[in-house]
């Protein structure tokens, strides 16, 4: 469009009738639409305006002669409109069959001068592409132009336009950038105010104008949004960093020799960490097909089976646990009847049962856990309950055998098989299994070490978990964890499938605290203020809450700690255990915890700020 607007101009000035009539225009410019300056503002409105590209091709062949000329004025005075835009689209074919056949004199020529150079900076602009660069571009052009006017203007005097200098690098009056019409006055150019507001509504801003100001609006309101997210992205990329560098350095301090780490995040695995051996005297590495034993993390998924018998109608929370295990009865209760023992209780760890399962093993050659039920059920007349049932916290292994036969009695299926068949199978955990390790998966087996003395040593291999199997018999590498953690935490693309197996209700029903569980140091947070749900423990953080479940057995130590509300779920596997578990504060002090802990940082990365 600068090539035309100069063509245009030199034309001008070489003809005499032409120079004689931009003389008398530019002394008095016609107010009328078909006048000089309505076509010079038309030509460097063209590029914004409706009609943009015939615009271009009509001033190619801009007419000496007044007729065509007005009329094209007319055009683009009224381009706004459809009808105006027709008559534009007239105006330029007729435009084709006039030629100037003179060409104006070389003479002082401000206006031409004036719009020559705002042309060529905005036609510049165009050519390099229409939108916001093109605007853009042609802004910065003028833009020392509108500096020097804006500062003439705040004196009381316009800003001169001088003969044969170019408009972009000198003093342009706003209102004829604006678009609005000039009047000459001793060589100066000031606006012409009449119809100015006018001619503001009537006239739409400009394409590129729009274009650049809802491109800044975007920017703004992504800028507005997206600081919060990136903020909290950058402190969750920090908090990663600092747990990453505390796991290696506890794994090598300690000696533990295999551990694996894993973050969920919005249903999608953002972390998978393995460090050292699952095998130290093969030296075998840990990777992603790894299987460690889960020992009481097994317990969720017991009483996601309770609840999913529960939802079907077969039992009540609160029903007394004779009523399906009447064995029960010959326990001894110095407390009442042992019909008030609900299946709720033993879920929260409040019905009076001991801790441990068999604790008479104490020789290597003695099986690992009873392998029947009738061992256990031979005993129970020499069981009693410790304290009120559901007035106080115990953690108790023998609950949770209960809650198997339970599981085991209702189904008519072993615990494995229906574990298996409505937990295991539907979220795709076709690498985990309970007990002795299938032959196919024994070279992903790892094996297990305590550290006493300062010594390393082994554990028993592939230990089968017997009766006790509902207690403690998951074994999983880490990527089939993974999905059940984001079963646990929900994805709404998989609400449908997901609530096949539980429904969302009825997993946070599992999450609402039942009792106190904070003289207990072995699971959740290992703090005072945990509490005890129904298979799952609840921890209060900085701004967020934890649900999870620890275990340990035969060497393994295993966490499983979700922050449902930020959608962030973990997964930590050690293959050595430095230290017995204690029901002491103490226990929060091994090299394992210690490392557990520290997951709490990536939550409160995610909470919100306080």
């Amino acid at each position: 469009m600068g090539a035309a607007a100069h063509r245009l101009c030199r034309r001008r000035r070489q003809s005499p009738a032409g120079a004689a009539r931009l003389s008398r225009e530019a002394d008095d410019p016609p107010r009328r639409p078909g006048g000089a300056a309505a076509r010079h503002r038309a030509l460097c409105r063209q590029d914004r305006g409706a009609g943009r590209a015939g615009g271009r091709a009509a001033f190619r062949r801009l007419p000496d002669q007044a007729g065509p000329g007005r009329r094209l004025g007319r055009a683009f005075h009224n381009g706004q409109s459809p009808a105006g835009r027709s008559a534009a689209r007239s105006v330029r074919r007729d435009l084709h069959r006039w030629r100037p056949r003179h060409a104006p004199p070389a003479r002082d020529g401000n206006l031409c001068q004036a719009n020559r150079g705002i042309c060529r900076a905005r036609s510049q602009a165009a050519d390099r592409g229409s939108g916001p660069q093109g605007d853009v571009a042609s802004r910065a052009r003028l833009a020392p132009a509108r500096s020097r006017s804006d500062q003439a203007r705040r004196q009381g005097r316009s800003a001169p336009v001088r003969s044969g200098q170019d408009t972009g690098a000198i003093d342009v009056p706003r209102s004829f950038r604006q678009g609005r019409g000039l009047r000459s006055r001793d060589g100066q150019w000031s606006a012409s105010l009449r119809g100015r507001q006018a001619r503001r509504k009537a006239r739409p801003p400009a394409a590129g104008a729009l274009t650049v100001r809802r491109a800044l609006a975007i920017c703004l309101l992504l800028t507005t949004v997206a600081t919060p997210a990136a903020a909290q992205d950058d402190r969750f990329d920090a908090a990663i960093a600092g747990f990453r560098k505390l796991h290696r350095a506890e794994v090598q301090r300690a000696g533990i020799a295999g551990s694996s780490f894993y973050v969920v995040r919005d249903g999608k695995t953002v972390v998978a960490d393995h460090l050292g051996e699952q095998d130290a005297e093969a030296h075998v590495p840990v990777d992603a097909r790894t299987i460690y034993h889960w020992a009481s993390i097994t317990k969720t998924m017991t009483g996601i089976a309770i609840m999913q018998l529960r939802d079907r109608g077969l039992l009540g929370l609160d029903d007394p646990i004779v009523r399906y295990v009447p064995e029960l009865a010959r326990v001894h209760n110095p407390f009442g009847d042992t019909s008030a023992i609900t299946i709720r209780q033993l879920m929260s760890h409040s019905a009076g049962f001991r801790s441990g399962t068999w604790p008479w093993r104490d020789k290597e050659w003695q099986p690992f856990e009873p392998p029947r039920w009738e061992q256990l059920e031979a005993i129970l007349p020499y069981t009693e309950v410790t304290f009120r049932p559901g007035s106080r916290f115990s953690y108790s292994n023998p609950g949770i055998v209960y809650l198997g036969q339970v599981i085991e009695r209702l189904s008519g299926e072993d615990f494995e098989v229906y574990v298996d068949k409505n937990i295991l199978r539907p979220l795709g955990m076709h690498a985990s299994y309970f007990d002795r390790t299938p032959a196919f998966l024994l070279p992903h087996r790892s094996h297990s070490y305590y550290i006493r003395d300062g010594k390393r040593t082994p554990a028993p291999f592939d230990a089968d978990t017997g009766v006790t199997v509902s207690n403690g018999g998951l074994n999983a590498p880490l990527p089939d964890m993974a999905r059940y953690v984001t079963f646990l935490l929900g994805d709404p693309q998989r609400a449908a499938d997901y609530d096949l197996i539980l429904k969302r209700s009825s997993l946070e029903e599992m999450w609402r605290p039942q009792i106190s569980a904070g003289e207990d140091f072995s699971q959740g947070r290992m703090a005072a203020t945990t509490q005890s749900g129904l298979s799952f423990f609840l921890d209060q953080g900085k701004g967020f809450r934890i649900v999870g479940h620890n275990g340990d057995q035969n060497g393994f130590r295993a966490y499983l700690s979700l922050c449902p509300d930020q959608r962030i779920g973990t997964l930590l596997a050690f293959n050595t255990e430095t230290r017995g578990v204690e029901n002491a504060p103490g226990n929060r002090t091994t090299a394992e915890s210690r490392v557990a802990l520290a997951t709490d940082r990536l939550c409160e990365a995610l909470a919100p700020a306080r």
